[in-house]
């Protein structure tokens, strides 16, 4: 956390992506109801609330834009629900997570350097 206290972890979204984040919350926040209230659940609705309310919008050129704040610990909970949200029902997910536990027991993956 900043010493003032303020979210210091920004996005800054155009506003398709800002409707899919907070379309994914929506989405994500209602599966209490099919699989019992969980606490991914509860912190998707807490942070579509404070989305809809504390989001910034602006223009950028043409372009309508949205500036999200989050403290820390909110931007590491908003990427664990955007990460279970995508991977449900997905088998076809590399093992990315094998490909470094290779290469620091010294075993080349094929995870070329980005160019």
């Amino acid at each position: 956390m900043s010493k003032d206290n303020k979210p210091n972890v920004g996005i800054f979204l155009n506003r398709r992506l800002f409707n899919t984040l907070v379309w994914v919350l929506t989405q994500f926040g209602g599966t209490e109801k099919e699989v019992g209230v969980t606490m991914l659940s509860r912190e998707s609705a807490a942070l579509k609330f404070k989305i809809m309310k504390y989001a910034r919008l602006y223009k950028s050129g043409n372009s309508d834009c949205a500036a999200l704040y989050f403290f820390p610990k909110e931007a590491a909970v908003l990427t664990e629900i955007l990460t279970s949200f995508f991977s449900l029902g997905r088998k076809d997910i590399p093992d990315y997570y094998g490909q470094i536990e290779g290469r620091k027991k010294g075993v080349q993956g094929d995870f070329p350097p980005p160019q």
